[in-house]
């Protein structure tokens, strides 16, 4: 039960993650931009997973043409609020009380 509760949080942490990722490079491939990720994160069995690197972004399309300050700030806000989980908090909310459940569940079977 414990690794369920664990699994099906972390399924969700991938679910969202790839979600944002995926939103993001299309948007930016409107505009003939790029997106960079992070390393991979690893939360077996869950597939890895990567969140968006808004600085390594930036930084690969700092030279393209339209790029701007606007443009700058505009990447950096949809990062923020994207992996902030501010676009689906119902979704955010589960994958913290799976967490909780279990850590609860841990320190009771630790008693």
């Amino acid at each position: 039960m414990l690794a369920t509760l664990k699994t099906h949080a972390d399924a969700r942490r991938y679910d969202q993650a790839e979600k944002i990722a995926t939103d993001f490079k299309k948007e930016l491939a409107t505009k003939g931009y790029t997106a960079a990720y992070t390393d991979p994160i690893e939360r077996p069995p869950v597939p890895d997973y990567r969140k968006i690197d808004a600085d390594q972004t930036i930084s690969d399309n700092e030279d393209a043409a339209g790029f701007n300050e606007g443009m700058e700030q505009w990447m950096r806000k949809y990062v923020a609020v994207s992996n902030a989980a501010r676009q689906s908090p119902s979704h955010i909310q589960v994958i913290y009380k799976a967490d909780d459940v279990h850590k609860h569940i841990v320190e009771a079977c630790s008693a």
